[in-house]
């Protein structure tokens, strides 16, 4: 929370004063980091103002964590979840639906509805998305474990 307040203070200090949901924000490391209009990526917390060297579509690009785990692309986790900052304010949903994810996640309880039959609440869900709302769910309550 320190450094998402210095990171607020930064940007008034830098004179980025519009809205913050303006703007782009990420990660390096520790640092908060973010993308001006003019498209330059400026570190807000550690090296306040310091220029940084990637995109923010490279941080949402698959990678491999010092645990050797890959972390998989927060765009697209799963073939049918997509994240579109646009939808739902960014969270994740079945593809070309505005469905979250957890939604169905919590609807299939594999013993009264199953994967199969989430099309009879969702007719826009198929098996397959329905499993990848199951499977992602099952990711990021083990990664928040």
């Amino acid at each position: 929370m320190q450094n998402i307040g210095k990171a607020f203070h930064s940007m008034q200090k830098l004179q980025f004063t519009e809205h913050p949901a303006t703007y782009s924000f990420g990660l390096s490391g520790t640092s908060i980091v973010f993308k001006t209009p003019e498209g330059i990526t400026l570190d807000l917390s550690r090296n306040v103002g310091q220029m940084m060297l990637f995109t923010l579509e490279e941080i949402f690009e698959p990678y491999t964590n010092r645990r050797n785990e890959t972390v998989v692309d927060f765009r697209h986790p799963k073939p049918h979840i997509e994240v579109d900052r646009g939808r739902l304010g960014g969270w994740p949903t079945i593809e070309r639906t505005r469905i979250s994810y957890d939604t169905i996640a919590s609807l299939v309880d594999g013993d009264t509805v199953r994967p199969e039959e989430v099309a009879y609440y969702y007719p826009n869900v198929s098996e397959a998305a329905a499993q990848d709302a199951v499977d992602f769910a099952s990711m990021v309550k083990a990664a928040a474990a």
